[in-house]
C-alpha cells in the first residue's frame, strides 16, 4: 500500500515484460489483480471483445452526483463512484449510459472517403466520444464531442438528478472540428474553464492529422506551425494551475545530435491572459507558449514514454502531479510513477530559452530575448516588442528540465499502462492489474 495523502491511483490493463536491469525497489501494492478476473463484461463489445473501443476515463460531478465517466464508441458510461469504492474488488459495472451514434449517411460517407472495405476497418467510421467537459462545478450542463465518423461534432447536454437517476436533455449540436480529434487514432485533449466558459483544446486541425493545434475557442489563438514548436505530438492531458496557466502534457519526437529520433515527454504552458501578437509577429497566435521536458529517470534510466497524468493534488502543502512513464520499446523495459511539484514546473518554464539548431542561418538567431519581467513563463501583462515576439516564436523550448521527486512505484518488470486513474479523495493506494 502506498499512502499518498488523500487520493487513490489505479493502473488499468497492464502487461508484464521481464527487466534485466535494476530499478528501485517497488512499493508494495495493496493488491494485485489479473485482468482476466475483472468482471467488466457489461462494457464489452461483442464484435471486438473490447471496452466498446474505450476512449477516456475521468472522475467528475454530473448533476451533482460523483461519477467515474467512461467514454467509448457511441456510448458514455456513468459509474457511481460510491458504488465503485464499496463494491467487490473484481466487479465493475455502470449505473447509466448515454448513447450518441453517427447517422448512417455520415458513416457511409466516411467509409467511401477512407476507402474502407473490411468491417474491422469500417469500425473507425463511428462516433468515438473524445471530449467530456462540464460548464459548472455541479456538472448540470456539459459538453460532449465525438469523432462522428471523421466529421467531428459537439453537443451540449443538460443533466438533472431525479428519482435516483440522472436524466439528460440534448441541447445544441455544432461543428467539432479543431475541438475534437477526427478519428479514434488521433490524439486530443480539452479543458473547459469554468470562469469564462472558454474551451481550450489540443488536437490536430485537419483530417490527415498533420497539423497540431492548441486553441482557445473565444479568440481562435493558435500556434506557429514548425517542428520546433510541436513535432508529431501525442497529447496526453490538459489541466490548469491556480496562477492562470493552462498546462498541456504530451509526447513528441525530438532529433538528437546524431540524427536519431526519440520520443520525449513534455509539459507546455499557455497563459489565460494571452491575447496574441498585436501587430505582425505572432498575430492571432500564442505568445506565451513554452515547453519543458519532464525528466522521469533513475540511475541513468530515462522513462521517456508518458502515458497519463493526474490533476494537480495538494501533498503536504505542495501542489503535485503524478504521471505514469515507461522506457521506450527498443530499450531496457521498465515503468514508474513519477511526481512533480507545480513549483518545479513553474521554475523550469521561467528559465532561459534553449538554443535552436537549424539549417537556416537566420531563422533561430533573429529577435531579442525578452527581459526577465516579460518572460512568457511569468504570463506577463506588458506588451512585447516585435523583436521579442520573434525570439519567442523561434525558441519554444526552455533550457531546464522539470525535475522529478523520487520515483514512487517501479519494478523489475515493465507495465504497458493504458490508463492512469485517480479514484478516491479519501484513501491512497496504487493498484496494478497484471496479465
Amino acid at each position: 500500500m502506498m499512502e499518498l495523502f488523500g487520493f487513490t491511483l489505479v493502473l488499468l490493463l497492464l502487461q508484464c515484460v521481464p527487466l534485466n536491469a535494476e530499478f528501485p525497489t517497488n512499493l508494495e501494492a495493496r493488491f494485485t489483480l489479473n485482468n482476466d478476473d475483472l468482471a467488466s463484461q457489461t462494457f464489452l463489445d461483442a464484435s471486438s471483445g473490447w471496452f466498446q473501443n474505450f476512449q477516456m476515463m475521468k472522475r467528475m460531478l454530473i448533476a451533482g452526483k460523483d461519477n467515474v465517466v467512461i467514454s467509448a464508441k457511441d456510448r458514455l458510461y456513468l459509474v457511481d463512484a460510491g458504488d465503485l469504492a464499496s463494491s467487490a474488488e473484481t466487479h465493475l459495472s455502470y449505473s447509466q449510459m448515454l448513447t450518441w451514434k453517427s447517422k448512417n449517411a455520415t458513416r457511409s460517407m466516411c467509409r467511401t472517403k477512407l476507402n474502407l472495405k473490411s468491417d474491422q476497418s469500417a469500425n473507425r467510421c463511428n462516433n468515438f466520444l473524445r471530449v467530456m467537459e462540464t460548464y459548472d462545478e455541479r456538472g448540470e450542463t456539459f459538453l460532449l464531442c465525438g469523432t462522428n465518423a471523421y466529421s467531428p461534432l459537439c453537443r451540449r447536454y443538460q443533466a438533472s438528478y431525479l428519482n435516483d437517476k440522472i436524466s439528460f436533455i440534448e441541447g445544441d449540436t455544432f461543428d467539432g472540428r479543431r475541438m475534437c480529434p477526427w478519428g479514434p487514432e488521433q490524439s486530443g485533449v480539452a479543458l473547459l474553464d469554468h470562469d469564462d466558459e472558454s474551451l481550450y483544446t489540443a488536437t490536430y486541425a485537419e483530417f490527415a492529422g498533420q497539423t497540431p493545434v492548441i486553441l482557445r475557442d473565444s479568440d481562435e489563438l493558435t500556434l506557429s506551425v514548425s517542428q520546433e514548436t510541436l513535432n508529431e505530438p501525442d497529447f496526453i492531458r490538459m489541466s490548469e494551475d491556480d496562477e492562470g496557466r493552462i498546462l498541456i502534457y504530451f509526447n513528441e519526437i525530438k532529433k538528437t545530435a546524431t540524427g536519431e529520433q526519440r520520443v520525449v515527454p513534455q509539459i507546455a504552458q499557455i497563459c489565460k491572459n494571452d491575447v496574441g501578437g498585436q501587430r505582425f509577429v505572432l498575430d492571432q497566435m500564442w505568445t506565451t507558449f513554452l515547453k519543458s521536458r519532464l525528466n522521469c529517470s533513475y540511475n541513468g534510466f530515462y522513462l521517456n514514454q508518458l502515458y497519463d497524468v493526474t490533476e494537480p493534488i495538494s501533498i503536504q502543502g505542495q501542489m503535485t502531479i503524478f504521471a505514469v512513464f515507461s522506457t521506450p520499446q527498443n530499450s531496457l523495459s521498465g515503468a514508474a510513477v513519477c511526481s512533480f511539484t507545480l513549483d518545479s514546473v513553474h521554475a523550469s518554464l521561467q528559465t532561459r530559452f534553449a538554443s535552436v539548431s537549424s539549417s537556416k542561418p537566420t531563422s533561430p538567431n533573429t529577435g531579442i530575448p525578452p527581459s526577465e519581467e516579460k518572460h512568457p513563463g511569468k504570463c506577463p501583462t506588458e506588451e512585447l516588442t516585435d523583436q521579442e515576439l520573434t525570439y519567442i516564436k523561434n525558441h519554444p523550448q526552455v533550457d531546464k528540465q522539470v525535475c522529478l521527486n523520487e520515483p514512487l512505484c517501479s519494478d523489475q518488470k515493465s507495465y504497458k499502462v493504458e490508463h492512469f486513474w485517480r479514484i478516491s479523495n479519501k484513501s491512497a493506494r496504487v493498484r496494478r492489474i497484471r496479465k
